[in-house]
Order: structure tokens, then sequence, then C-alpha cells
């Protein structure tokens, strides 16, 4: 090395030095493949799939917000124009749902995603129970004219 001229070792410094950038330069354009990669999935397969899920899960506590609210109308003298707004709210929120459950079987999932749908059926048929009786309540809560058995109905369930 120390017979090299100065020329010679500046222009072996420069081509290492080249040679390192172009490393440098293949690393992060692989890097940010391997990156735009995992965000195109991300966008096109998890968020949807998050979205419809979170759009189920909201509607869901809407249909439960809704039959508690017919326990603010309890002491009303009439309140079955309010149970019936209640129960006209429920009816379209039970669209919704089916729409968003629709639109989430329809989308495309991941094995890991698909297995969470399957943990999640037995608490849907489980709230899907508890939403029927639910909707059989508020009707006959609806339907009864007199007061008393329609507090008889309140305490019962």
């Amino acid at each position: 090395m120390n017979r090299l001229s100065i020329k010679t070792k500046l222009a072996i410094l420069v081509a290492l030095s080249c040679l390192a950038l172009v490393v440098v330069g293949v690393g992060g354009w692989w890097g940010n493949q391997r990156v735009g990669k995992a965000v195109s999935e991300l966008a096109e397969v998890h968020m949807p799939n998050v979205v419809a899920l979170s759009q189920i899960r909201a509607t869901q506590q809407a249909i439960f917000a809704s039959a508690l609210g017919v326990g603010l109308v309890r002491n009303e003298i009439k309140p079955q124009p309010m149970i019936a707004a209640v129960i006209e709210r429920r009816a379209k929120l039970q669209q919704e749902l089916q729409k968003a459950g629709d639109t989430y079987q329809k989308l495309r999932r991941t094995a890991e995603a698909d297995k969470v749908w399957a943990g999640i059926q037995p608490v849907w048929k489980t709230w899907s129970q508890y939403d029927s009786n639910m909707k059989d309540i508020l009707k006959q809560i609806h339907d009864e004219r007199d007061d008393v058995a329609r507090d008889d109905v309140f305490d019962d369930n």
C-alpha cells in the first residue's frame, strides 16, 4: 500500500465509497419494497376487515343502547310512541348490522382473520339470541296498555 501513489489511493477510496453507496442504495430500495408490500396488504386486506368489524360492533352497541333507552320512559304516562320509535330505530339498526355482516363476509381475509371470525361466531349467536329476546320484550312493553301490567313486564325482564 505504501508503494501506491496518492492518486491511486484516492481512486481506490472513491471506488470503495461508490461501492458502499451502491450497497446502501440497494439495501434501502429492498427495504422500501418490503414496507410498500406491507402497507399495501394493510390497506387492501386488514383495514377493510377492521372497519367492517368496527361497524358491526358499533351497530351492536347502538342496538343495545336503544333497548336501555326504553327504561327511561318507564314512568311516562303514554310511553307507546317513544317505545315505537325505539322499535323502529332497532329495526333500522338491525338492517345496518346485517349489511355490515354481509360486507365482512365478502371481504378478502387472511387465515388469521378467519380464525378471529370463527371465534366471534359463538358470541354473535349468543348476542343474536339476546337481541331477539329483547325485541320480544320491547314488543310486549309497547303492546301493553295497562300501566301496572307494563310495569310487571319491566320488572320481570
